[in-house]
């Protein structure tokens, strides 16, 4: 049985191409009444891994690990973990909360997943930006210490508008 081309060990097989350097990381918890929470991360490349990381100390300590599990030239799908906090920051994404009320805790143990795609932005161009959805124990909270947990979760990550 032939399947279709995946990615190489030595690095994502995609013709889109994903800006390192810095981009917006979106996460939108499926279980609370949080609309997202937008924040800034800086991605790099490490071998066949794009790493995501919190830009700065205000936006938190969350880091994504993402790679290819497959491609063709129509689509490359996408896996990865996510650990650490995510701190909304108003400046990357809409004022619809105060600056660093409302955060999403993931745990420091990389247990939580990502799936997703890498998709074309704008449509038709060369570059891509990831979207897709996640699995595992995080935490809500707000500026006033309310929390809410869940266990699901739809992520994306492209470059600042």
């Amino acid at each position: 049985m032939q399947r279709g081309p995946t990615a190489p060990g030595d690095g994502p097989s995609t013709t889109l191409q994903i800006p390192t350097g810095p981009q917006v990381l979106r996460l939108s918890p499926t279980t609370t009444s949080v609309a997202f929470v937008d924040t800034a991360v800086t991605v790099t490349r490490l071998g066949s891994e794009w790493i995501a990381k919190a830009a700065s100390v205000e936006a938190g300590d969350v880091e994504l690990r993402i790679r290819v599990t497959s491609s063709n030239p129509a689509a490359a799908l996408v896996s990865g973990t996510i650990k650490g906090t995510a701190v909304h920051m108003p400046d990357v994404g809409p004022e619809i909360f105060p600056p660093g009320d409302m955060r999403v805790n993931f745990g420091a143990d990389g247990r939580s997943t990502l799936n997703g795609v890498i998709f074309p932005l704008p449509p038709g161009g060369p570059t891509g930006a990831f979207d897709g959805i996640g699995t595992g124990a995080l935490t809500v909270r707000n500026g006033n210490g309310d929390s809410c947990g869940g266990t699901s979760f739809s992520w994306g990550v492209f470059p600042q508008p």
